[in-house]
C-alpha cells in the first residue's frame, strides 16, 4: 500500500475515474433489472386480467340457467 505521500493528483484522478465507472455501471445494471422487473409485472398483471374476464364469464354462464330457472318459477334469490 502506497502512503499517502506517494500518491498523486493523477492517482486519485484515476480511482475517481474508475468509482465513477463502476457506479454507473452498477446503475446500469440496476436500471436494466428493473425494467425486466416492470415488463414481468405488467405481463402478470395482464394475464391475471384475462383470468378474471374468464372466471367472471364462466360465472355467469353458470350461474345464467339457475337464474332463468327461478324467475321461470317465480322464485327469489
Amino acid at each position: 500500500m502506497m502512503s499517502s505521500q506517494e500518491i498523486t493528483k493523477e492517482d486519485l484522478k484515476k480511482i475517481k475515474e474508475e468509482i465513477i465507472f463502476e457506479f454507473r455501471r452498477g446503475a446500469e445494471i440496476i436500471s436494466d433489472e428493473l425494467r425486466l422487473l416492470a415488463e414481468k409485472i405488467f405481463a402478470l398483471s395482464e394475464k391475471i386480467e384475462r383470468f378474471h374476464h374468464e372466471l367472471k364469464d364462466e360465472i355467469v354462464n353458470k350461474t345464467q340457467p339457475i337464474l332463468r330457472h327461478c324467475d321461470i318459477e317465480g322464485l327469489q334469490l
